[in-house]
C-alpha cells in the first residue's frame, strides 16, 4: 500500500471525515466562482441552476473574505436562530438538500451571528455540494463567533488536511489539544498529518499519545509509519 493510497484510507478510518463527506468533496469539482455576492454568468444550465441555488440560499452573507460575514440586518434573536438552526439540521438528517439547509442556517446566523453552531452546520451543508471552499469559510466564521468551539476547530483541521495543508491542519489540532486534550481523535489526526509532512519523530510522539488515550488509529497507519521510519 502506497502513502497515496493511504490518504483515502486514513480519512475513511476516522468516522468524522466520512460524516463530513470530505472524501466526496475532495473528489467532486466545485464552483470556485462563488467567491462574491454576485455570481458570474454561467452558460451550462446545470451550473446556472446550482449558482442560483447558492445565491438564493446565501442572500445576506458575504464570502469574499476568509470567513463568512453577515451583511443582512441582524436581529439578535437567539430564539429565531435556534428555530432556523433546528430546521436546517432536520433537512440535513432527512433530506440532504444542501441549499435548503444552507438557507436555514443563513436565517439562523442572520438572526444571531454569535450562534456558532449554525455556521458549523452550514459548513456541513456546503460539503453536501462538494463545496470545500465555502465550508471552510463557514468554519472560520464559527470560530470567530466562538473561539473555543472544539468541533469547528477539529473539522477545520480535517478540511486543511483534505486540501494537503498538513501544517495548517496541525495548527488547528495543536490549538485544540492544548485547550481540550480529551477531544476525540485529535492526537491520531496529528500523527497522520505529521507522517505526510515526513516529520516521523512527531508522528510517533502523537501516535503514542493517541494510543494512550485509546483514540481511533487506522490499523493500516502503523505499518506505514514503521516502514517510513522505525520507532525512535
Amino acid at each position: 500500500m502506497t502513502p497515496r493510497t493511504f490518504i483515502g484510507l486514513g480519512v475513511a478510518a476516522l468516522s468524522v471525515a466520512l460524516v463530513w463527506g470530505l472524501q466526496g468533496a475532495a473528489g467532486k469539482p466545485h464552483n470556485t466562482s462563488r467567491a462574491g455576492s454576485l455570481g458570474p454568468v454561467v452558460d451550462d444550465p446545470k451550473e446556472a441552476l446550482e449558482e442560483k441555488r447558492f445565491q438564493d440560499a446565501t442572500a445576506g452573507l458575504d464570502f469574499t473574505g476568509s470567513a463568512v460575514r453577515v451583511t443582512a440586518p441582524v436581529r439578535h434573536d437567539r430564539t429565531k436562530a435556534l428555530a432556523a438552526y433546528k430546521a436546517g439540521e432536520r433537512i440535513l438528517a432527512t433530506e440532504n438538500v444542501w441549499f435548503t439547509a444552507v438557507g436555514n442556517f443563513r436565517d439562523a446566523v442572520v438572526a444571531d451571528p454569535s450562534y456558532a453552531p449554525a455556521f458549523e452546520a452550514m459548513s456541513r451543508a456546503f460539503l453536501l455540494e462538494g463545496d470545500v471552499e465555502h465550508s471552510e469559510k463557514a468554519l472560520k466564521a464559527a470560530l470567530i463567533a466562538d473561539p473555543h468551539f472544539d468541533k469547528a476547530q477539529f473539522s477545520l483541521g480535517l478540511s486543511r488536511q483534505a486540501n494537503g495543508d498538513y501544517e495548517g491542519a496541525l495548527e488547528q489540532w495543536n490549538a485544540l489539544a492544548l485547550r481540550n486534550p480529551a477531544y476525540p481523535d485529535t492526537y491520531a489526526r496529528m500523527s497522520i498529518a505529521s507522517y505526510y509532512k515526513h516529520d516521523y519523530s512527531s508522528a510517533w510522539k502523537y501516535l503514542d499519545e493517541a494510543q494512550r488515550r485509546k483514540q481511533n488509529v487506522p490499523p493500516q497507519f502503523i505499518p506505514l509509519l514503521k516502514e517510513a521510519a522505525p520507532r525512535p
